[in-house]
């Protein structure tokens, strides 16, 4: 969650909830606690839900409730039994809600709390599904996430902070306003030099900034303490002179919040975890949250691009911010207006209704292959709530299409891409609701209605893409007949104006192309509820040096529900499905100028042979072109530390010099580290040391000067064969001649002078020869695939840095060789697959677990903690609102978002990246709990190993 956190001041957080505060007189009938010193934290619970309730109840909501969930979990099968509880929540109040939420007379007789206890809290059990706002409650501040009172270790007032009264001059110039700076100081001094998720490299490939810190931010005290940014009016770092002359504009120090010791960062990764699974587990466009430590609070706010966080307040005063925000959530609630806390208004709960049936029967239906029955099956376990997700295919955008094609399309293109599929109909009227340009053909968008249960998959994220995927059922069509399941993709894609594109217009030109091979089957695609309707909000106040771009809610339909490519049966199987794919990526490249660039085992699938198809096998097709680019868009010369792809299956030379431009050749190699994963996990090899062997294969990684490199290992293993195949001769020359082919490739690479050019320059010496490949000349294909000696290679000229301009011939990131054409590799693949053996071992990794020395418990919640952005925007209670454009309605509602006093452009999200150090969006992960003797202090582990013993006897 590196660098996508946002503060901001109490009035500005409330304001951007949409309704009416309460009155001084609706005021009187809340609550407040009643606490004590040393309160543990199930005491305060039930002074919480008391509080809660009161409010919920002065605003006649009868659609929300409050439930103390700490303790106990719905049966809702979305966590295993380790999974962690969060401390509460405000919950949705209807008959499925309560079904799966309701705290029965008979998990009272089960419980073994106090009877006190029992009859003061309002228990509930816990269910992602069903939760509209999370709580988390700390007892002790040493155990929060967030600092709440005091200043954290380190932190010095600054001349601007102290000076905390000075009039500043309003918007209009006519009125003295003051800033208030006595800004609850608190934490998250980075002792970690940045963290690992620094410069890491990201899958989507759109050039964001990650998590970036200014360079204000990263320099460090000699303490090692880092130094916050002041943030000015216009939210940018200010001169750390400055302030001291009475005329210069008011400058705001934001303090940082987040505490990065032990406990605080255990409680971090919990709290992430909470947010995780709600926006996992519902259709949500944002979420809020409560954090609670004893007598203070914060609210956040979460969507696909961070956070805001707001100011500590005390939540124990009758007219706290905590009861005015939950009265304001609850007079939504009541008012229907859902879509204000973040659910999404196009995902309609289904309860009942023929669709609904149908799509329950489908895990019974025998005329559908296993792996599908099991899949609808997973969708409706434990009572799953079944939505109807809707999705809206309009024409498509000028600043979203291809630069090397004409817009707009014509409409006979638009039929050809859409018609058959249902997205467009034939009508020539125009719609008020077709959000595409003026210019376009008149066009009626009907949108298709898909139902779904839980997700198939989700990405552990909080921010990025997000993706999630369903087993969906096309129920658009009038006649039943026709409904038809299918796979539907929902994510959240970046967009940058003529640099992005959204996914299902890749298909379209790969269909006008002539492909229609080894790739999914285009149903239809769009923005959910329209062009770019749903846009995420945090990034738009996030400083310019971390500021991500937008990204836009989409979903994808795909005909196919494919199998995963780790399911086939044999690895001479498994070389055939490699050939289609590679085959299908050369098509792709060859008529169409598309490029993958995410080659990875999960974007390999296996499509069952169909008993009405001529095919006799089961067949491999590529899936995931969402960052795929054209020929001419690749770039020449040193570029943006490029993000695309899978980090364990990109090529050596991407990892290794990260302004290298993208070329065709990283895909090729990409297949084979996709292959050769898949040998050591499925085949027993030679390697002595599995974990580290793959750990430093696929997933190596180092810091430079904020940029995450790889690739060492890749490299050395094309001079040289690191392990072998056990028992299989004919697998073994495979991957030899891989290897050897690579390494052919890599011998002809001027390594010097890739450093140079697109490295930190690291070496002037020059690399040792490699051994070549072995002579590919007798085998024969049966595609029209060029393989590199009967391939015209020709470079394009490229200007490079250091005033060196090469020729055609120059440039050292031009592979040739085996890599820089697909034919020898397919070539391997199909004589492969001619083998007649079932070779497929078990699963190796759990198979040699045991063979991993214990390192002791490693917590992933250190990576990117320490570049948490440390911004803010703050109001003081004489500010006028209107004095900073706030609108009326909700910021997170509206795409126009909230002009506060840290707003950015996010075009300087896109300036030079050698400039900056930038991060991955990492999955947040919960904490990794400590066991055994390397994490316990001594005298618990005497205590348990007696108790241990002492059993042992008994």
């Amino acid at each position: 969650m590196g660098g996508r956190f946002h503060l901001l001041s109490k009035e500005l957080f409330l304001s951007s909830v949409p309704g009416a505060p309460p009155t001084d007189e609706e005021c009187k009938k809340f609550k407040t606690p009643s606490l004590t010193k040393k309160m543990s934290e199930h005491a305060i619970y039930p002074e919480l839900g008391i509080v809660m309730k009161s409010v919920l109840d002065a605003a006649k909501c009868t659609k929300l409730r409050f439930l103390d969930t700490a303790n106990h979990k719905a049966a809702d099968g979305n966590n295993d039994s380790k999974a962690t509880f969060n401390d509460g929540g405000i919950y949705i109040d209807s008959e499925l809600a309560r079904a799966a939420t309701d705290f029965t007379s008979e998990h009272r007789g089960r419980s073994r709390m106090k009877r006190e206890d029992l009859d003061r809290r309002h228990l509930g059990l816990r269910s992602w599904h069903w939760m509209d706002i999370p709580f988390e409650v700390k007892g002790r501040a040493e155990n929060a996430a967030f600092y709440f009172k005091g200043k954290p270790p380190g932190y010095k007032a600054t001349a601007n902070a102290r000076n905390a009264s000075r009039p500043m001059k309003s918007a209009k110039g006519s009125e003295q306003v003051t800033v208030e700076r006595e800004i609850a100081v608190e934490d998250g001094l980075n002792k970690t030099g940045g963290g690992e998720e620094a410069g890491h490299a990201d899958e989507d490939g759109d050039g964001e900034a990650y998590g970036v810190s200014t360079q204000a931010q990263e320099k460090s005290t000699a303490s090692g303490t880092r130094s916050a940014p002041e943030v000015n009016a216009t939210g940018t770092a200010s001169d750390p002179h400055a302030g001291d002359n009475p005329n210069d504009p008011i400058k705001i120090k934001v303090p940082p919040f987040v505490r990065l010791s032990k406990e605080g960062e255990e409680s971090l990764g919990q709290f992430m975890e909470y947010m995780l699974n709600v926006q996992k587990y519902q259709h949500r466009t944002f979420c809020y949250a409560v954090y609670v430590c004893y007598d203070m609070a914060r609210l956040f706010y979460f969507d696909r691009s961070g956070a805001f966080v707001s100011e500590p307040f005390e939540w124990t005063d009758q007219n706290s911010l905590l009861h005015q925000f939950v009265w304001k959530v609850a007079k939504l609630a009541n008012a229907g207006q859902f879509g204000d806390l973040g659910h999404d208004p196009t995902a309609t709960l289904v309860t009942d209704g023929l669709a609904r049936d149908k799509f329950m029967a489908l895990k019974d239906d025998p005329k559908l292959p296993a792996h599908i029955r099991e899949g609808f099956e997973k969708a409706i376990a434990h009572n799953c709530p079944i939505y109807e997700l809707q999705i809206h295919s309009l024409p498509p955008l000028a600043d979203e299409w291809f630069p090397d094609e004409l817009f707009p399309p014509s409409r006979e293109s638009a039929s050809a891409s859409l018609g058959d599929a249902g997205c467009l109909s034939s009508e020539s009227t125009p719609s008020s609701s077709s959000r595409g340009p003026a210019h376009l053909p008149s066009v009626k968008p009907v949108p298709r209605r898909f139902l779904v249960g839980r997700p198939h998959f989700a990405a552990d994220a909080l921010v990025g893409r997000c993706t999630k995927g369903y087993y969906a059922y096309d129920v658009t069509d009038d006649d039943e007949k026709n409904w038809r399941h299918c796979f539907l993709k929902d994510s959240w894609r970046p967009f940058v104006p003529h640099r992005t594109r959204p996914e299902h217009l890749v298909y379209e030109r790969l269909r006008r192309r002539g492909l229609t091979e080894g790739i999914g089957t285009l149903i239809c695609g769009g923005d959910v509820d329209g062009h770019r309707a749903q846009l995420t909000q945090v990034q738009s106040h996030l400083p310019p040096e971390n500021q991500p771009v937008p990204r836009a809610h989409y979903r994808v339909a795909i005909k196919e529900i494919g199998l995963p490519v780790d399911k086939f049966t044999s690895f001479p199987e498994l070389s055939a499905i490699f050939a289609d794919v590679i085959k299908a990526h050369h098509r792709a490249w060859s008529r169409a100028q598309v490029l993958h660039r995410d080659i990875s085992i999960g974007n390999i699938m296996i499509l069952p042979a169909s008993e009405n198809s001529p095919r006799s096998r089961r067949t491999g097709f590529l899936i995931d072109w969402d960052l795929s680019r054209l020929e001419c868009e690749l770039g020449n010369g040193p570029v943006e530390p490029d993000r695309s792809g899978t980090w364990p299956f990109r090529s050596a030379l991407s990892l290794q010099y990260p302004w290298k431009p993208y070329r065709r050749s990283d895909d090729i190699e990409s297949f084979v580290h996709a292959y050769l994963y898949l040998i050591l996990r499925y085949h027993q090899t030679s390697v002595t040391s599995l974990g580290g062997m793959v750990k430093g294969l696929f997933e190596g990684v180092s810091l430079r000067k904020g940029i995450k490199v790889g690739g060492d290992v890749k490299l050395s293993l094309f001079g040289k064969m690191r392990f072998w195949v056990i028992s299989n001769p004919e697998l073994q020359q495979l991957l030899q001649n891989m290897i050897m082919g690579c390494a052919e490739s890599y011998d002809k690479i001027d390594l010097v002078a890739m450093a140079r050019l697109y490295g930190f320059q690291q070496s002037e010496e020059t690399p040792p020869d490699m051994a070549h490949a072995t002579d590919l000349t007798g085998l024969e294909l049966d595609d029209d695939i060029p393989c590199a000696e009967d391939s015209d290679i020709r470079p394009t000229n490229t200007t490079l840095d250091a005033g060196v301009e090469p020729g055609p011939d120059q440039d050292p990131c031009i592979v040739k060789g085996f890599l820089s054409e697909p034919g020898g590799l397919v070539k391997l693949f199909l004589a492969h697959a001619a083998c007649k053996r079932l070779d497929k071992d078990s699963d190796q990794f759990p198979a040699r677990k045991h063979e991993d020395v214990y390192e002791g418990p490693i917590s992933s919640l250190n990576r990117g903690i320490g570049s948490i952005s440390t911004t803010g925007s703050f109001l003081s209670s004489p500010m006028s609102l209107e004095l900073f454009g706030i609108p009326s309605g909700s910021m997170f509602a509206s795409s126009h978002g909230l002009s506060s006093v840290s707003d950015t452009s996010t075009s300087a999200a896109h300036s030079d990246s050698r400039k900056r150090s930038r991060s991955l969006e990492e999955p947040v992960a919960g904490p990794i709990e400590a066991e055994g003797p390397e994490s316990e202090p001594p005298a618990r582990r005497f205590k348990r190993l007696k108790k241990l013993l002492t059993r042992g006897r008994k």
